[in-house]
C-alpha cells in the first residue's frame, strides 16, 4: 500500500480490542507482573484481523462499484428519455402564424403540409340550448331533497310510486354484519304506511315492529319492539339491539319522479337520458346525474330561480326535428321546460371553398382550426403553416449534446484502470487521518471499479452502431444517415466517438426536407427485429433500455432488495462471513485475556508465598 500523509498524532492503541460483553479498558490487568496486558492483546489481535481488514476492503469496493453502475444507469435512463421523445413524429413540431389570433386558433400536427390558408369569412357554430323559470318560493332550496321541497314548488311534483319488493313479491332484505340499532333502506322518500319491518335472528326467531316516524310517539310508546323511519332518507332506528347474523326483511314503497329527456350527441346520434330519481335526491342531484349522460349541461341559478338546459355539442344536431326535447310532466311542468332552440352549424369559407361544420373546430390536412369568433363578409384571416426549424434544430442539439456527455461519463469509467498503490482504507488507517486525507485517498482507491466493464463497453459499441448506421426503408425522404445532415464523429480519438454538429448544414437539411430528417430519428417500429430499417432513435431506444436492465441485473436499485441483484447478494454473502470472522475474533480476545489472566493469578500467588516464607525466617 502506498505510504499515507498527512496522518494525525492521535491514534487508538487498543483499536483491535473487540466488544465481547465487557470493556477491555476496564479489566485490570498486569498488577502482579506489570505487564501492559492490553497492548501486548491489541497488538495480538491486528496480526489476528488482517482476514476481516482484507473482507472489509472488499466489501468497500463491492458497494462503490454497486453505486457507480447506479450512476451510469441514471445517466442512460437521463438519455432514454430525450430519446424516447425523439421516436415520436408527434415532438417535431410545425409552426402556425395567424394574422389575427384572436379570430381563429390553428394547431398544426407534425404530419400537417405546409402551405397558406385564407379564411375570409365564418359564422360559429352554436348549442342547442332552453331555460324556464321555476314557480318556487323564496324558501326553495334546490340543495334539499325534493320529497322535503314540495310545499315551496307552486306547480308541485307528480311523484312515481315504486315497490322496494321483488318481481316475485319479496320484500328488502338486509343482512346484519355487526351488532347495532342504526341501518339503513335502500331508498329514501319512504311512505310510512307502507312499510313493514320484520326481523329474523340467527336462531330462525323472526320479530315484527311497529313503525313510527315522530320520533316523540316513538320514545313515548310503549311498544316492545318499535322502529322510528326517517322517511327521507330511509333510515331506521331499531329500540332493541339487532344482532349479527339477524335479517332485516322491508316491504314498502316509496316515491320518485321520472326524467326522460331526447338529446344528442356530436355524431349526431339519439341518446334518451332515462331515469327514475329518488325523492331524497335534491334538484341539484338530479341535474348533476343528467350532465354525467355527457350530452347536456344543466344547472339551476337560484337568483332568477332559472334551469338552465344547454347541448354539450354545438351544430344541428337533429336536421329533422328538435335536438333537445323534454318527455316528462317533471321537467316540463315542475321546471318549466320548454322546447330548445336547435344549435347551428359553423359556416366558414377556407381558401374560396364554403364548409360547413357541427363544431368550432375543424381539422385540414392534420392542422386543427378553431373558430373564436365571427369572421365577417370582406374579412380575412391568413394562417401560414411551415416546420418549426428552430424547434427541431434545438431538440436535435439538446440529444447531441446529452448523448456527448454520457459517453463522456461512461469512457470515464471504463478506460480508467484501478490504483494499486491505494486499497480501501482499513478504520484504523482512517482513526489516523484527516477527513480531507480520507476523502482524497477515496478519490484514488475507488477509480477503477468499472474499468473495461463489458456491459458498458458493449452498449457503447452499439450505440455508435445505431447513429451511424445507415437506415433502409425511408420513403420519400432525402437523407438515409446522420452524417448527411451534418452530424459527424470527432476526429480527436481522446473524445470517443463524440458527435460534432456543423450547425450551418443541420439547420439547411431541417429547411429543405423536414420530414427525412424527422424519419432519420422515427422510421420503423421500436417492436421489429429489422434494426436495420428503425430510426437512430428507435434503435438507441432498445440499446439503452437493454444495457438499463442489464445494470438493474448487476446492481438493481435503492428499492431492491439486496437478493434481488448479484451484487447485492455478494454483498450478503460477505457481511455474513465479516460476522463469523467477527465472532472467530471474540473467540480468540477471549482466550488470549484467559491465559494472561491465569498468568497473573500463578505470579500472585507465588509472589504471596515468597512473602509468606521471607516473613517465616524474618
Amino acid at each position: 500500500m502506498a505510504s499515507i500523509s498527512g496522518t494525525s498524532s492521535t491514534t487508538t492503541s487498543n483499536y483491535y480490542l473487540l466488544n465481547t460483553g465487557t470493556s477491555s479498558n476496564l479489566q485490570i490487568s498486569g498488577l502482579a507482573s506489570g505487564i501492559d496486558v492490553d497492548s501486548i492483546v491489541n497488538k495480538l489481535m491486528q496480526a489476528e484481523s488482517v482476514p476481516l481488514d482484507t473482507m472489509n476492503q472488499k466489501l468497500q469496493l463491492l458497494e462503490w462499484k454497486r453505486d457507480d453502475y447506479r450512476s451510469m444507469s441514471s445517466q442512460l435512463s437521463d438519455l432514454l428519455n430525450i430519446v424516447n421523445t425523439m421516436t415520436l413524429q408527434s415532438s417535431y413540431t410545425k409552426a402556425a402564424t395567424v394574422s389575427d389570433p384572436t379570430k381563429v386558433t390553428v394547431t398544426p400536427a407534425s404530419g400537417a403540409g405546409n402551405g397558406t390558408y385564407t379564411i375570409s369569412s365564418a359564422t360559429l357554430a352554436t348549442a342547442a340550448m332552453t331555460y324556464s323559470h321555476v314557480n318556487a318560493s323564496q324558501d326553495f332550496d334546490p340543495s334539499k331533497p325534493l320529497i322535503e321541497q314540495v310545499t315551496n314548488l307552486a306547480d308541485g311534483i307528480s311523484w312515481t310510486t315504486q315497490s322496494a319488493q321483488d318481481e316475485e313479491g319479496s320484500p328488502e332484505s338486509h343482512s346484519v354484519s355487526a351488532d347495532g340499532k342504526v341501518f339503513k333502506l335502500n331508498n329514501g322518500a319512504v311512505n310510512k304506511d307502507s312499510l313493514s319491518v320484520s326481523v329474523t335472528d340467527k336462531d330462525g326467531v323472526t320479530t315484527s315492529y311497529t313503525v313510527f316516524d315522530s320520533e316523540e310517539e316513538f320514545n313515548t310508546s310503549e311498544e316492545a319492539n318499535k322502529v322510528l323511519l326517517n322517511k327521507t332518507t330511509g333510515q331506521l332506528t331499531f329500540n332493541n339491539t339487532i344482532e349479527k347474523d339477524s335479517t332485516i326483511d322491508a316491504s314498502y314503497e316509496y316515491n320518485t319522479v321520472k326524467i326522460d329527456l331526447t338529446t344528442y350527441d356530436s355524431n349526431s346520434n339519439e341518446k334518451r337520458i332515462q331515469f327514475d330519481a329518488n325523492g331524497s335526491m335534491s334538484l341539484n342531484s338530479i341535474l348533476q346525474k343528467i350532465n354525467s349522460y355527457g350530452t347536456v349541461n344543466t344547472f339551476y341559478d337560484s337568483t332568477s330561480k332559472q334551469v338552465s338546459v344547454a347541448a354539450s355539442a354545438t351544430g344541428d344536431l337533429n336536421k329533422s326535428g328538435n335536438d333537445i326535447t323534454f318527455n316528462t310532466s317533471f321537467l316540463t311542468t315542475t321546471l318549466g321546460l320548454k322546447e330548445a332552440v336547435n344549435g347551428t352549424d359553423a359556416n366558414v369559407t377556407v381558401n374560396g371553398m364554403p364548409m360547413t361544420s357541427s363544431s368550432n373546430t375543424f381539422t385540414i390536412n392534420n392542422t386543427t382550426f378553431t373558430l373564436n369568433q365571427e369572421v365577417s363578409s370582406g374579412q380575412t384571416v391568413t394562417i401560414g403553416i411551415d416546420t418549426d426549424t428552430d424547434g427541431m434544430f434545438d431538440k436535435i442539439k439538446s440529444f447531441v449534446d446529452k448523448y456527448n456527455e454520457t459517453i463522456d461519463k461512461i469512457n470515464s469509467m471504463t478506460s480508467v484502470a484501478p490504483n494499486r498503490d491505494y486499497s480501501p482504507l482499513t478504520a484504523a488507517q482512517k482513526a489516523q487521518m484527516s477527513d480531507s486525507d480520507i476523502t482524497n485517498w477515496n478519490e484514488k482507491a475507488r477509480q477503477g471499479t468499472l474499468y473495461n466493464d463489458t456491459i458498458l463497453n458493449s452498449s457503447l459499441s452499439k450505440m455508435r452502431q445505431d447513429i451511424y448506421g445507415a437506415i433502409s426503408g425511408i420513403t420519400g425522404g432525402s437523407y438515409s444517415q446522420i452524417s448527411q445532415i451534418g452530424i459527424t464523429t470527432s476526429q480527436n480519438y481522446m473524445e470517443h466517438g463524440k458527435l460534432i454538429i456543423d450547425e450551418s448544414k443541420l439547420q439547411s437539411a431541417i429547411a429543405s426536407d423536414p420530414d427525412s430528417v424527422m424519419k432519420l430519428f422515427t422510421n420503423g417500429n421500436t417492436s421489429t427485429s429489422n434494426a436495420s430499417s428503425m430510426g437512430i432513435a428507435k434503435r438507441l431506444f432498445n440499446t439503452i433500455t437493454d444495457t438499463v436492465s442489464k445494470i438493474k441485473t448487476q446492481a438493481g436499485t435503492v428499492s431492491l432488495p439486496n437478493d434481488q441483484f448479484y451484487i447485492g447478494k455478494s454483498i450478503d454473502n460477505l457481511n455474513d462471513e465479516i460476522s463469523s470472522f467477527q465472532d472467530h475474533l471474540k473467540m480468540i480476545q477471549t482466550r488470549y485475556y484467559t491465559q494472561f489472566t491465569a498468568m497473573e493469578q500463578a505470579i500472585q500467588q507465588a509472589n504471596s508465598q515468597a512473602t509468606f516464607i521471607q516473613n517465616a525466617f524474618s
